[in-house]
């Protein structure tokens, strides 16, 4: 091999591996180290009433919905508990949905949402306030919904999550997998969640992208 060949080549070796140094380096630099002090703050911001009405309003491809997100059992150490309900904004009793999630530290630079489904079993009165809903609730009443897990990274003050690949199952329309994205800032929560065959077609969602909730 002629030697002005094998130089060229030694070169283009190093190029490749300065501009992979490079990205990895910006790939740090891109996620911020997450401390105590972060995972306290992202909490405290969570907490709140929240609406897409903006949204609804200026997209008929989107339902106006409420979005109520209620700290529970706070005695917890490290971690962070809270309640999760999503409701139809005309009437709170229409597709209501409510989980329960657990945020916690994964590493210095990961926040994991942890996803509970409640039991069937735990029901009260239609009409109780949320209040008294979270007084009767117990670690006994939930599920883990396992492999629904999002994983966020911070950037600024924004965090963004999502599911793991193909991990979180679903069989609603023929489904095999979901699929959820969240970002979080201190006053919105972005939400795209979607369902895919084992073809990875989508059968359930919105396809207009995520629903923009902002907090009132």
């Amino acid at each position: 091999m002629p030697k002005y060949f094998i130089f060229m080549t030694m070169e283009f070796k190093k190029i490749i591996v300065i501009i992979s140094l490079m990205v990895g380096f910006y790939h740090c630099k891109a996620q911020n180290k997450i401390s105590k002090y972060d995972l306290k703050e992202l909490c405290k911001n969570l907490s709140g009433n929240y609406s897409n009405a903006l949204q609804a309003k200026n997209d008929k491809m989107f339902n106006k919905k409420s979005l109520t997100i209620t700290p529970i059992w706070q005695n917890k150490k490290n971690e962070f508990w809270f309640l999760e309900e999503q409701a139809n904004f005309e009437n709170n009793n229409k597709n209501n949905s409510k989980i329960v999630f657990r945020v916690f530290k994964m590493n210095d630079s990961v926040v994991v949402k942890q996803i509970y489904t409640i039991k069937k079993s735990f029901q009260i009165n239609q009409n109780s306030t949320t209040d008294n809903y979270i007084l009767n609730l117990t670690t006994k009443n939930i599920i883990l919904k396992a492999g629904c897990a999002l994983f966020f990274t911070k950037k600024n003050e924004t965090y963004n999550g999502r599911t793991h690949d193909t991990d979180c199952p679903s069989s609603i329309n023929g489904a095999k997998f979901e699929s959820r994205n969240e970002t979080i800032s201190p006053n919105a929560i972005f939400i795209l969640t979607q369902g895919f065959d084992s073809d990875g077609k989508q059968v359930w969602g919105n396809t207009k992208g995520e629903f923009k909730f902002f907090k009132y």
